[in-house]
């Protein structure tokens, strides 16, 4: 009777290097050598979708990084071989030989361009989703003499999952966070209205110096207030207490949830040229933890409030999907309301940001606050 193949196990100095990691190249890094460490292997290709928009591809050997990047950036598309393979949330380590016969191996793009350049005949892929979001594919390719995976192997692709995928859907939210935080620094410090943005507990998370200016009109105190010490007038405070049942009983967070909720506008007695407009941005709109009240306060004069431009441009679909992205909708919650995929989604939203020279959601979420509407 023919002994079970020995197990491959994760050493402690890999674990500890994947979860270690920083940015995404430490991370691709350090699972190549833990791959390369536990079995033989060819190349190992790692494409990553860490942002919307953002495609990374990596290579363990750099000689073939140009064959990759031109397969991942064109001839994947339409390739028999990606069509016979299960693309699905439930599938996350998958060996090649399972779903795509030789003959139609050999006739794919996959096999032209990845395997028959780099001496490979061979392969298998670990995937990481975050929920139906596609994350990241790590696909280690083996030549004629280092034989197909095998069940040892596989096993140790599905432990090795686990941390990855811990680890991937880290840095993407940290990443995530960082973009949005940087999105609304810059919405906040270019508006010429003054802006204060408050988190739940009412701690001044960001404002610019108009609001500065504006809050000593309101408050009638021309002493220089420490940076970030702002005080908030009663008034103002009164006004967000108010709003908070309401706000919780809509639940903002849940995918269908208005961007602004119980919008309220408030004008200094006895200065009715002050105007302060108080709202509260969920947190999905700006990746926000919690969510934040958003206070923007103008001195009404002649001047009519920004807009975004170049929306003659979009399509009456890509209009609408600007329009949901504004309200801190998901490409998933988009699709369920539309119904169509979220890959139509992502398109549709991909060009839209083209045409109005944006770069992600949170950039558009920004550009309609500081509009005053919703685009």
């Amino acid at each position: 009777m023919e002994r079970p193949p020995a197990p491959l196990n994760l050493s402690s100095d890999a674990l500890l290097a994947i979860h270690d990691a920083r940015t995404i190249p430490r991370l691709v890094a350090a699972v190549f050598r833990a791959i390369e460490d536990a079995m033989p292997c060819r190349v190992i290709f790692a494409a990553l979708r860490p942002l919307e928009f953002e495609l990374a591809g990596f290579v363990s050997n750099p000689v073939y990084k140009t064959l990759f990047d031109r397969y991942i950036r064109t001839d994947h598309k339409f390739d028999i071989w990606l069509k016979r393979s299960p693309i699905h949330p439930r599938v996350t380590v998958v060996r090649h030989s399972d779903y795509t016969p030789l003959p139609m191996l050999i006739r794919s793009k996959f096999y032209r361009n990845i395997l028959r350049p780099t001496g490979s005949a061979h392969g298998a892929s670990l995937v990481v989703w975050r929920a139906s979001t596609w994350l990241a594919t790590f696909t280690i390719v083996r030549s004629l003499r280092q034989g197909d995976f095998g069940p040892a192997e596989l096993s140790f692709m599905r432990a090795l999952r686990f941390h990855v995928a811990s680890a991937i859907k880290r840095l993407a939210a940290h990443r995530e966070q960082n973009l949005a935080q940087k999105s609304l620094e810059a919405f906040v410090g270019q508006s010429p209205r003054g802006v204060l943005v408050l988190d739940w507990q009412f701690n001044l998370l960001h404002f610019n110096p108009a609001a500065r200016t504006l809050l000593r009109r309101w408050t009638d105190d021309r002493a220089a207030s420490p940076r970030r010490q702002l005080w908030l007038p009663a008034d103002l405070r009164q006004a967000i207490a108010e709003m908070m049942p309401a706000i919780q009983a809509a639940k903002p967070n849940r995918p269908l949830a208005p961007r602004h909720l119980q919008l309220r506008v408030l004008r200094k007695q006895r200065q009715e040229r002050l105007v302060a407009k108080i709202s509260f941005i969920p947190a999905k709109a700006l990746a926000l933890s919690k969510g934040a009240f958003l206070i923007v306060m103008s001195d009404l004069g002649p001047t009519r409030p920004a807009t975004l431009s170049g929306l003659d441009r979009l399509s009456p679909h890509e209009a609408a999907c600007i329009r949901a992205v504004a309200q801190g909708l998901s490409n998933p919650a988009i699709a369920r309301q539309r119904g169509v995929s979220p890959h139509t989604i992502r398109n549709q939203l991909s060009s839209a940001l083209r045409k109005l020279g944006l770069k992600n959601r949170y950039e558009v979420a920004a550009a309609v606050l500081h509009a005053g509407g919703d685009g």
